[in-house]
């Protein structure tokens, strides 16, 4: 028990450092986390997920949103972060690894299934753990972004019996657009996929 007390006070001192690195970015970008924070954690009490990982995870993942391609392939390349090819040409998905690595520096934050959530929330990865899958969703969903895409009503419908399922749905979705437009799919999306298939299968 007081092991657990321990944690739990740490954690809500990560969160306090998380919370003064959020309160430096745009408006319309902490708009953004505290509506995924707000679904993470209704998500997280539907699947009995640890709230708090969730509240870190989703506050967390995009800290480094607002930065430009330049400057994010120039951070990555000083974490020496592998840049993939497909990084290459689209900058962006680094903000997700870099979000997960500043975390850790300046919140503490350790803890495996919160990081995994940062670093893989744009893309999923295969094996993901519960924290990861939620806040995944919470992402996709967050009600500003409903209204904008059909198919997101259907994941945010499904997500409430499955966060598997809901993630499958949605990769699939999604590769599927960005197939038919001709556009990069990250790797990691379709191994993502894939195990998710196996898993419910």
């Amino acid at each position: 028990m007081g092991h657990r007390v321990l944690v739990n006070n740490r954690m809500d001192l990560s969160l306090s450092k998380l919370r003064s690195i959020t309160e430096t970015l745009p408006p319309e970008l902490q708009g953004h986390l505290e509506r995924v924070r707000k679904v993470a954690i209704r998500l997280a009490e539907r699947h009995k997920v640890d709230r708090l990982k969730v509240e870190l995870g989703s506050l967390g993942h995009d800290i480094y949103r607002a930065h430009d391609e330049e400057c994010l392939l120039s951070l990555a390349k000083s974490k020496k972060i592998h840049i993939s090819p497909i990084e290459e040409c689209l900058p962006i998905m680094l903000h997700g690894p870099l979000a997960a690595i500043r975390i850790e520096e300046e919140c503490d934050i350790t803890d495996p299934d919160v990081l995994q959530a940062v670093r893989w929330h744009t893309t999923a990865c295969p094996s993901m753990n519960k924290v990861g899958l939620i806040v995944f969703l919470a992402d996709k969903i967050e009600p500003a972004k409903l209204t904008g895409i059909k198919y997101l009503a259907t994941v945010a419908k499904i997500a409430e019996n499955s966060l598997e399922s809901a993630v499958l749905r949605y990769l699939t979705e999604d590769i599927t657009w960005r197939l038919k437009n001709e556009n990069l799919v990250h790797p990691a999306a379709i191994e993502a996929r894939n195990d998710l298939l196996k898993i419910l299968s």
